[in-house]
């Protein structure tokens, strides 16, 4: 039987199924099948059903380009591919460097009606191959057979759902039931076993309701609810049944393939061109999914969500998301909907690689690359990136799709997510809860999230992070003597960090090394200054000196130096015992805290100061290009806000926003010049590059927003009033600003 094509643009009639040859050739060993027939391929569960194409079909039927190539004739050969598009990369014969080609496996899709169901029939007849005429008792394939009862729909008579008894048998390759046992007994139904069938264990609340024990069994299209009254014999086929669904190689998709054919051809360019340009399933498509783009089991799995929310299958689930996703493109506020996708793949974390393989294929080669859907499908691609993290092929796979949108779109808003995604993945750990829709508006614009933090005994100030600000990064700032804060916080953070390392308090659990807990400044603060021997006036005594500390003194005075760095060792080892008592003793107050708590709790304590968030320079200011000598500083860029601070002190010298700064530069490698206003700040340090990429950064996100109101404050992380300067810290503007500018920012 072959194919015909319709003549108008819409779905391709049915094929044959001898029309079609599986990707991965899962044949039945032992039976005979009928001349020029190809085996079904391996996803399809109890049988194809026309009106459930797959996950491919949807792409080329989506298109919007009209009929493909084997929709307006038949193709000389027959199409290959699992149940959908495939690429199929081979060389010529008779060339042995040729280069490769790429063909397109292109399937079909039936009509509705009466048709419909003959074609199922007919498939299903070349997947069931007809038994013998001998007893159904002699079946060599059979590995469990016997008497069960299964629930079947009445007529119109009787429309209610009624148990009937039939005989199993089970196959190796299909769970078959006849109308008896004896010899020429007519087999009613077959569900052939793959990978994707499950099967439900006996439910005791089933047999407390009906006094029978139910066995489920899920194939593709149907679903055998099995009824008996023995508890061992419904555990026997539940657990043959399992087993045989076990020994299945497992099923892959169409998608699974091709992004291991994207990533085995990575490295030749013309061979990725040809397999997107060949396979719609890779590309953005306008038409609703009909299946999922991953393999997921057959059946209602107990995949209920706690709470009031309920849910289906995932095939179910992973198709609905796909039809909130179009929806994405023509929504005024997206942010709704956005958290919605998010909570669901929370729910259900089986669906989160399915919702990555979504966006990758809408954001590929869309119809308006940078339009208002595209930008939404890459901003909910961001928040899935800090949310989640997806499986390893799946990530290899995003990866390289994030290299070839930067690469084909530079310096453009898709290769800007794609930079902040990348930076993202590389943090992402776990979630308990989605982002708020603030969160998910800040994620949109690719900034930072400003939180109020309220403090006992101080008040409430506002502090930048991002959504995948990690603990270690916490912790880093901490030993680096960045966050300024008590000893006593100190001593309760390197607690938290025990706590999050070891667990609750034992004497057996291993201990780091105290400068891996507690800031090595702190402990060498506590030690008392070296005395200063006071200079001698006299030349000649000077002299004499150094005579004698070079002479036969010289051995005397190197002895006193040594005895003095060992009793200040002495001493730094009684202060860091001290210190390591306290940190304990705090440890063991933390009985029971987990670990995802303790680390939560840390990240609380170092927000509490208000430039955590901010990008901290050290930076040594100058009050004039002649002035007295330099004073060192931390110069903290944030994303509102340019902050001085005095290192070791929590509360800002002087702040300002973006919108007070005029311009910007290097005067030379190792002074940066900052103008803000009617004054001129001179920095010297040698990080000058990365400070004005940094700052240029977030001068180009500042002008890109709303300019700000007269009457807003203009400081973030807050600070004193900005026009209260300390004495000497912002001097006026000297001679050198007329020097033409490297970079520069206008208000």
């Amino acid at each position: 039987m072959s194919s015909s094509a319709p003549a108008h643009p819409g779905p391709a009639a049915p094929a044959s199924h001898g029309d079609r040859a599986p990707r991965l050739g899962l044949a039945r060993p032992g039976r005979p099948r009928p001349p020029g027939a190809r085996t079904t391929p391996s996803g399809t569960g109890d049988g194809p059903t026309p009106s459930a194409p797959g996950p491919a079909e949807e792409a080329l039927r989506g298109a919007g380009t009209g009929p493909g190539p084997a929709a307006a004739a038949p193709a000389p050969s027959p199409p290959r591919g699992l149940g959908g598009p495939r690429s199929l990369l081979r060389r010529p014969h008779g060339s042995a460097g040729g280069s490769l080609e790429v063909s397109l496996s292109q399937p079909t899709r039936s009509s509705s009606g009466s048709e419909r169901s003959l074609l199922v029939a007919e498939e299903m007849r070349s997947l069931i191959v007809e038994k013998g005429p001998g007893p159904v008792e002699d079946d060599p394939d059979a590995l469990v057979k016997g008497w069960l009862q299964r629930e079947v729909r009445g007529g119109m008579k009787t429309p209610w759902i009624r148990p009937r008894k039939y005989w199993f048998v089970l196959t190796p390759d299909s769970l078959d039931y006849y109308s008896s046992n004896e010899k020429g007994a007519r087999r009613l139904g077959s569900l052939v076993l793959t990978s994707l069938c499950s099967v439900l264990w006996p439910d005791k609340q089933t047999y407390k309701e009906t006094g029978y024990w139910n066995v489920t069994v899920f194939g593709r299209k149907h679903c055998y609810r099995l009824y008996t009254e023995h508890l061992n014999e419904a555990v026997h086929w539940v657990c043959a049944v399992q087993k045989v669904i076990d020994s299945k190689v497992p099923v892959q998709t169409p998608t699974q393939l091709l992004m291991r054919d994207v990533e085995e051809h990575c490295g030749s360019p013309e061979v990725l061109e040809q397999i997107y340009r060949c396979n719609p399933i890779l590309r953005y498509t306008s038409s609703p999914l009909y299946a999922p783009l991953l393999p997921f089991p057959y059946g209602s799995l107990d995949q209920s969500a706690p709470g009031p929310r309920s849910y289906t299958t995932l095939r179910d689930e992973a198709v609905k998301l796909f039809n909130s996703l179009q929806q994405l493109e023509s929504e005024r506020d997206p942010v709704p909907l956005m958290q919605g996708v998010l909570q669901t793949c929370l729910d259900l974390p089986p669906l989160v690689d399915e919702i990555y393989c979504q966006l990758v294929k809408q954001t590929t080669e869309p119809a308006a690359p940078g339009g208002q859907g595209d930008l939404h499908y890459w901003q909910l691609l961001t928040c899935m990136s800090c949310t989640f993290l997806p499986s390893q092929p799946v990530l290899r796979f995003l990866r390289f799709h994030l290299d070839r949108t930067e690469s084909r779109f530079p310096a453009s808003e898709m290769a800007k997510y794609a930079c902040f995604i990348r930076e993202a993945l590389g943090k992402t750990k776990g979630r308990e809860c989605v982002p708020s829709l603030e969160e998910i508006l800040v994620l949109m614009r690719r900034q930072e999230m400003i939180c109020t933090v309220h403090c006992p005994g101080a008040p409430a100030c506002s502090v930048a992070i991002s959504s995948h600000t990690t603990a270690e990064e916490a912790h880093e700032m901490v030993l680096r003597g960045y966050v300024p804060t008590s000893e006593e916080t100190l001593q309760t953070l390197a607690a938290l960090r025990l706590q999050s390392l070891n667990s609750d308090f034992s004497t057996h659990a291993p201990f780091p090394r105290l400068e891996e807990l507690f800031p090595p400044h702190v402990l060498h603060a506590r030690l008392p200054p070296p005395r200063r021997r006071t200079p001698t006036k006299c030349r000649g005594a000077r002299l004499r000196a150094g005579l004698l500390a070079g002479g036969l003194w010289g051995q005397a005075l190197a002895k006193q130096r040594a005895e003095r760095d060992q009793r200040l060792r002495g001493r730094l080892r009684e202060e860091g015992a001290s210190t390591m008592a306290a940190i304990v003793e705090k440890w063991k107050l933390l009985q029971g805290m987990g670990r995802p708590e303790a680390m939560a709790a840390y990240v609380a304590l170092v927000r509490e100061w208000p430039g955590f968030g901010s990008t901290l320079f050290d930076v040594d200011l100058r009050a004039s290009p002649v002035g007295a000598g330099p004073q060192r500083l931390w110069l903290g860029i944030g994303a509102k806000a340019v902050s001085l601070y005095k290192p070791g002190e929590p509360e800002p010298l002087d702040s300002f926003c973006y919108g007070r700064i005029s311009s910007f530069g290097a005067s030379d490698s190792s002074t940066f010049r900052l103008s803000v206003e009617d004054r001129d700040l001179l920095f010297e340090t040698s990080q000058v590059d990365e400070i004005a990429q940094l700052l240029n950064t977030y001068l180009v996100s500042a002008a890109a927003r709303q300019p700000p109101r007269p009457q807003e404050l203009a400081t973030s992380p807050p600070a004193p009033d900005p026009t209260a300067q300390p004495q000497g810290l912002c001097p006026t503007a000297g001679p050198w600003q007329l020097r033409p500018p490297v970079g520069s920012f206008h208000s």
